[in-house]
């Protein structure tokens, strides 16, 4: 949904359209000869389901004279979700107890911008830790000897998750003899 205001003095209607990057070589409609105008109001819905990359939404308020404003603002479409997997520990890693942590390192990108990775063990709801900056990299502290799993969760600064968690990395931890 797209909210704005289209409205102007002796305002006829509004047009929005949008086109691929900043050009306007093919201009689609997503909503035409809007006679109400809007203020801070719902302005057309637009599927961006298929879309990916910089476009461009123009927004145009028609006076009864024929007169017009243009708007334009540039917009990224990100429907690619970022990718995770786990670098550290190392599949069926054993990890000696007397060590303090464990160091969960994780390997993530994303086409656009990333928002955050989250740290989790053992199938837990809620991650032992969030990182927003790379290295992603945490300190999970040792509780005693016993197997545990690691997942992170990448997602991105558009939301997407989808391939952004990583399989599940089992370890042990075991008293050293």
């Amino acid at each position: 949904m797209i909210t704005g205001t289209a409205r102007s003095d002796n305002f006829a209607f509004y047009r929005l359209a949008y086109f691929e990057g900043l050009t306007p070589d093919n201009l689609q409609t997503l909503a035409d000869n809007v006679t109400e105008p809007r203020e801070n109001a719902e302005l057309a819905v637009w599927d961006v389901s298929q879309l990916e990359g910089l476009y461009t939404l123009l927004l145009t308020a028609v006076r009864q004279d024929g007169g017009f404003e243009e708007y334009s603002v540039q917009v990224t479409v990100d429907n690619t979700p970022p990718t995770a997997e786990i670098l550290f520990p190392l599949p069926d890693q054993q990890i000696f107890t007397d060590e303090e942590w464990v160091i969960v390192q994780a390997q993530v990108t994303d086409d656009v911008s990333l928002n955050r990775v989250e740290f989790y063990v053992d199938g837990a709801e809620v991650p032992f830790a969030i990182s927003t900056v790379p290295p992603f990299t945490e300190k999970w502290d040792i509780p005693g000897p016993g197997c545990h799993s690691f997942r992170v969760v990448a997602i991105d600064a558009a939301g997407n998750v989808g391939g952004g968690e990583s399989t599940a990395v089992s370890i042990c931890l075991i008293n050293r003899e």
